[in-house]
């Protein structure tokens, strides 16, 4: 399946091999439906790409669909997938999930292999998992990390609200 990046330097690149996250996907019973639009190499928070268009925000018109993972988080929002796969090397599935009303993790540095995907700064970079819930988001991180699915954990957590930003 052509892998551009959001760049049309590799318009035409189909890599060689499945990326072992997506293989891990494909092994436990996931169907492919595609790959989604990315801003250029994954860099920009805004969800815009001069070559393959703009992602935009079905939960949100007229607003940002957010970062690098932002055609997965417009799929899920839209309705289109259950679940995606993104990138976050600096907020790229976190700002997206936000965005657009979705859940997103950005998984532990090291955990999920990077193998097939572009370097940002591979010393930050990570695949994560995204949804539309957490329980789905738990899953495939469970799927894609090759552990238990993790328990909810909320005795003796504090939740607080921040109703005005902080003065800077």
């Amino acid at each position: 399946m052509r892998t551009t990046y959001g760049s049309r330097i590799y318009a035409d690149h189909v890599p060689t091999r499945t990326a072992p996250a997506v293989q891990r996907l494909l092994e436990a019973g996931a169907v492919l439906v595609g790959k989604a639009n990315l801003p250029e190499f994954a860099w920009s928070v805004l969800g815009a790409n001069p070559w393959y268009g703009t992602v935009h925000n079905p939960a949100h018109p007229g607003k940002t669909t957010g970062g690098s993972s932002a055609g997965n988080a417009a799929a899920l929002a839209a309705g289109l997938v259950h679940l995606g796969i993104g990138t976050d090397t600096g907020c790229s599935i976190r700002l997206p999930s936000a965005a657009c009303g979705t859940v997103g993790l950005k998984s532990q540095w090291g955990l999920l292999p990077l193998d097939g995907i572009f370097p940002l700064c591979p010393s930050l970079d990570t695949v994560g998992p995204m949804g539309r819930t957490v329980e789905d988001v738990a899953l495939l991180w469970s799927v894609l990390a090759g552990r238990p699915v993790p328990e909810p954990r909320l005795e003796g957590v504090t939740v607080g609200l921040l109703r005005q930003a902080p003065y800077l």
